[in-house]
């Protein structure tokens, strides 16, 4: 499996980098997803974000997580591509009262599941969505 992780704000350590390929890889095969599996995954700030979500989904604000699927699946599998923007991880942890590690894999699992062909527009995929990304969270708990 290939993952790409990219730090536009400095802010994400070499430590917890290592422990991401880690949980990224685990998700992946625990969602049964072949060995040439690729992702890319950019950590940004807010203002990025907000230009990202009005150019491509035309809503005019910030957002926590965007998820670009790629769907190609040839010589290798490429998923697509997740931004995270820390500005809003950084709030959001403190807001829920968890450690800014937890909120990061939370947005990696909603970003993957996104990929994934995931959705949350309406009631029924917003609750199998949800349950998808309990069950994940559990995995990673138990890991």
């Amino acid at each position: 499996m290939n993952i790409y992780i990219s730090d536009e704000t400095g802010t994400i350590n070499n430590l917890y980098t290592k422990n991401m390929e880690y949980t990224v890889r685990m998700l992946l095969k625990e969602l049964d997803l072949p060995d040439n599996a690729e992702i890319s995954i950019l950590f940004t700030d807010d203002r990025n974000m907000r230009y990202f979500n009005k150019t491509y989904r035309k809503l005019d604000r910030t957002t926590d997580v965007l998820s670009f699927p790629q769907g190609i699946c040839d010589h290798n599998c490429v998923l697509g591509d997740i931004l995270i923007s820390v500005d809003s991880v950084k709030r959001q942890a403190d807001s829920y009262g968890v450690r800014t590690q937890e909120e990061i894999d939370r947005l990696l699992i909603h970003g993957i599941l996104h990929l994934l062909g995931h959705d949350h527009k309406n009631k029924k995929e917003r609750d199998i969505m949800r349950e998808q990304e309990d069950i994940l969270i559990n995995y990673l708990n138990n890991l």
